[in-house]
């Protein structure tokens, strides 16, 4: 990652033609999504302006740690046979690491030990995709 944000990813993702616009609308809907309040994707694409498919996408990365590792919640709204989804978005998790292991090697070399970071985040169900 640098210091404009974490790279996307896809078969068409091209960094210099998609990476700002991709940045811009992920920023549109995780800073409207922050208020925990449930939206269908309809709802989220009139508030943003976004297609419903670009939005689901978004929904995908904020659960992955390179771009934040929210939980996404996903439940249906109405009769469930209609089909239709509404999402939810909540601060990810954090733990303090209680022990952190010794990173020093016989070859004098310091490397690089995920417990050695300030918090972890827990895992839950909504690490799966989101699935439209």
């Amino acid at each position: 990652m640098d210091s404009d944000g974490p790279d996307f990813n896809g078969p068409e993702y091209v960094r210099e033609r998609d990476h700002s616009r991709l940045t811009r609308q992920h920023e549109r809907i995780r800073e409207l999504m922050r208020d925990g309040s449930w939206r269908t994707l309809v709802e989220i694409a009139t508030a943003t302006g976004d297609p419903a498919a670009s939005i689901s996408a978004q929904l995908r990365h904020l659960r992955k740690a390179r771009f934040g590792g929210w939980t996404v919640e996903k439940r249906h709204r109405g009769e469930p046979r209609a089909g239709l989804y509404e999402y939810r978005l909540s601060a990810p998790e954090t733990v303090p690491v209680l022990c952190q292991t010794d990173t020093s090697h016989a070859d004098g070399a310091e490397h690089a030990d995920s417990e050695n970071k300030a918090s972890a985040r827990i895992p839950d169900a909504s690490d799966m995709a989101v699935s439209d």
